[in-house]
């Protein structure tokens, strides 16, 4: 047995190269030791390591109380060989339920649910605003149909194109030099100040675009920060459930906003702030104060992130900070010993590359900040092994598929035009306004089933039963237009009910739709997107995974006008119909599942097994569905 003052226990990384049980004590001491934590933990850190040896030992013989029995004789064996103080394990207390943890970690799961309401309330409040502001700016311009159009659908784009292209990027340079609240309050500052101005300042189309463009770049800052934050503290057996917040309160966000828009739309009046005012304009006023409401919960959100601990593993990853990591840690978790264990897991991957030339991953032990000197080419050595290292390739493939899914589901146009899309089915405007406002609720609610079905059935195995499904939904809805539209040229007062109801029908099955979606394409993407990367990578593969959704986004917000002008209400639906079935093929060959596995080591696991051998397995047992 090695002392603890052996010459060549400074010289070696603690953790990563022990030989047997044994050397564990002196490791967890040396551990203390060379990254600065407390004394008075050393029994949490021996107990801590000895577990995860155990773990690493025989992953699959070792249950909790099986752990600590044996921990226990280990411990004592290694004292009896080189005497330390005798402290008794105590044992580790249990959680009530999954679902029991502390404080801190649910004010960060109210952060993530604050930003996701703040993206959806902000893309809300422009299908509103679209009915108004065009006649302000003079958009409404029959003679120059074609460029009114452009003018307006890039608008409506802009938040999508600057996350695509601005906020994305800056999400990694601003977590890297403010941490993961930092990051959320700069940008959460720059959508409020942003949705204030869209209505309070703008002057012009040039300037509402302006303002918008702005308010993408803070949205794309806040969403991957938060959903980084969100998967680095979520204990594992329940990351996917708290990740579903992000979608649940984006699709809360969307129907508040478009409630919002309804009230002022119908009961804004001749008045307001008590003033009365011309008729002229009072449809000006009313789409500045659509846009100006979605500051409300960017507001909430820059005062609550304070109130959030720092995630442990921005600590792990920059500067080495194990003191403050573990603080975090203790503030989040149910006992000390589970903070130390994760810790120490963090510690480990925090300490290894993926290999250009091989699936397994080499250590790369740093035992200084060098890294840290050339920040700009680490940032793109970092970003090209996404593309260049096998287990990173694999991951960045997996997460950019389920992003790109999300999009050619359909999902995104019927929210960004279904006021159209309703009026077409012969609604009111109205009444078009409502039905938006319930598909927005419906959105809501759907999402409630992901919270317990996320990491029971998981990710993949949620897409690939909803997709179809998806599909089915919409090549139904695209025959009732046909049919909405032949009973419709002939149909009067004194037609039976069967010849009425098509508008009814086609709005079901729009709401069917959309319950589908939220289980599963909905909140998947964000949360496996945030887990999949390891830590050395995660900023900028969740960023660059946010980038591909929100480019698509914007493609398909400026080119769906077009296609509905070429393809019809019906054909438009009939080829996302098709895109579910395209989705679900990607899906299938390209996603592995990510449920209940721990981010430091069980995904490394799963993304290390080359593609043609996770295609093969797969086809295998396609009868059971591809779990």
């Amino acid at each position: 047995m090695e002392s603890l003052s052996s010459s060549n226990s400074s010289s070696r990384d603690p953790l990563l190269d022990t030989s047997s049980h044994a050397l564990l004590p002196t490791d967890a001491h040396a551990f203390i030791e060379r990254y600065g934590l407390k004394e008075d933990d050393y029994e949490i850190f021996e107990q801590a390591a000895t577990d995860l040896f155990l773990l690493s030992s025989d992953p699959d013989s070792h249950d909790s109380t099986t752990i600590t029995t044996t921990t226990t004789r280990l411990l004592q064996d290694a004292r009896n060989t080189n005497p330390i103080p005798n402290n008794p394990r105590k044992p580790e207390s249990q959680p009530k339920t999954k679902w029991h943890h502390p404080l801190p970690l649910y004010l960060i799961v109210l952060a993530l649910c604050l930003g996701a309401m703040s993206q959806g309330w902000s893309q809300a409040s422009i299908n509103g605003a679209n009915l108004y502001y065009p006649q302000d700016f003079h958009l409404d311009n029959k003679s120059s149909t074609t460029h009114n159009t452009l003018i307006i659908g890039i608008i409506n784009a802009a938040i999508y194109l600057s996350n695509g292209l601005v906020g994305s990027w800056l999400v990694a340079p601003l977590n890297a030099r403010y941490g993961r609240r930092g990051a959320t309050f700069l940008g959460g500052a720059i959508c409020v100040v942003m949705n204030f101005l869209s209505g309070w300042s703008s002057s012009s189309w040039e300037a509402l675009l302006g303002f918008r463009l702005l308010l993408g770049v803070g949205l794309g800052v806040v969403s991957s920060s938060l959903n980084v934050f969100a998967a680095e503290v979520a204990p594992a057996q329940i990351r996917g459930a708290l990740a579903v917040g992000w979608q649940m309160f984006c699709a809360g966000g969307i129907f508040v906003g478009l409630g919002w828009n309804l009230v002022v739309d119908q009961y804004w009046g001749n008045y307001y702030w008590g003033q009365e005012k011309e008729e002229e304009h009072e449809a000006g006023m009313r789409w500045r104060v659509m846009l100006m409401a979605g500051a409300v919960p960017a507001v909430v959100l820059i005062v609550l992130i304070w109130w959030c601990p720092e995630s442990p593993a921005w600590y792990v990853k920059h500067g080495e900070q194990y003191g403050k990591a573990f603080d975090s840690l203790c503030r989040i978790r149910n006992s000390k010993l589970e903070a130390a264990r994760e810790l120490l897991l963090a510690h480990q991957q925090q300490q290894k590359r993926p290999s250009r030339t091989n699936t397994t991953t080499t250590t790369a032990i740093q035992h200084d900040d060098d890294d840290n000197k050339n920040s700009s080419s680490s940032f793109r050595q970092t970003f090209f092994e996404l593309y260049t290292v096998p287990r990173l390739r694999r991951a960045t493939i997996a997460a950019y598929t389920v992003m790109l899914s999300q999009q050619l589901c359909g999902i995104n146009i019927i929210a960004f035009y279904s006021s159209n899309i309703f009026v077409s089915a012969h609604f009111s405007p109205f009444a078009a306004e409502l039905a938006s406002t319930i598909f927005g609720l419906c959105n809501f609610l759907g999402a409630l089933p992901a919270i317990f079905t996320m990491d029971t059935f998981g990710r993949r195995s949620l897409l690939l039963y909803t997709l179809p499904l998806m599909g089915l939904t919409l090549a139904c809805t695209s025959f009732t237009f046909s049919f909405s539209s032949s009973s419709s040229s002939s149909a009067s007062t004194t037609d039976p009910p069967h010849k009425q109801n098509f508008p009814l029908l086609t709005t079901s099955l729009i709401y069917i739709f959309c319950l589908l979606y939220s289980p599963g394409m909905g909140p998947v993407p964000a949360i496996y997107s945030a887990e999949v990367f390891p830590l050395s990578h995660r900023e900028i593969g969740t960023s660059s995974s946010v980038a591909v959704t929100n480019l698509f986004a914007a493609i398909l917000s400026l080119t769906f006008p077009y296609l509905l002008a070429r393809m019809g209400t019906q054909g438009s639906f009939m080829l996302y119909a098709i895109l579910n079935l395209v989705a679900w093929g990607l899906v299938f060959v390209l996603v592995p599942e990510t449920k209940q596995l721990t981010l430091e080591k069980g995904l490394e696991e799963v993304f290390e097994q080359p593609t043609r051998e996770f295609v093969r397995g797969k086809a295998r047992r396609c009868v059971f569905w591809g779990r």
